[in-house]
């Protein structure tokens, strides 16, 4: 699956979401997917914007069991959400990571030993014009 998040026409980042200290496995791997196939976490990698609500609102999307008030999630190894909520970090190294060709979203929901990952790719004009160009 991650080469094929690596070969998506136009894409410019490969996305990798781990997810950790979830219920178990499945609801990891369940939320992990969210995150890479949500198109407003995608176009956020893009355009480099570190906008944890829009990874808070694909974690909400999953339905499975979560505890806001428990929820760390890291850009890149910065931490920009404690307990549900955002802290205080530098825009400037967020967006520097965010540069990078790979950006990993990692997710601490703390509350149990589950782990999961998935990968996916950013959407880019590009990406948009190419898959919509062509007849199959």
């Amino acid at each position: 699956m991650k080469k094929i998040a690596i070969d998506a026409e136009g894409a410019q980042h490969l996305i990798t979401a781990k997810v950790q200290g979830a219920i178990n496995s499945v609801e990891a791997r369940l939320i992990a997917k969210e995150i890479v196939s949500s198109n407003l976490v995608k176009t956020a990698v893009y355009g480099r914007d570190p906008n944890w609500g829009r990874i808070m609102m694909a974690i909400g999307n999953s339905d499975s069991n979560i505890k806001e008030d428990k929820i760390k999630i890291f850009i890149n190894d910065i931490q920009i959400v404690e307990e549900g909520k955002s802290i205080p970090f530098n825009p400037t190294s967020v967006i520097a990571a965010l540069t990078k060709s790979e950006v990993e979203i990692l997710v601490d929901l703390g509350i149990g030993n589950g782990d999961g990952c998935a990968w996916g790719s950013d959407l880019t004009e590009e990406y948009v014009v190419f898959n919509s160009a062509y007849r199959t």
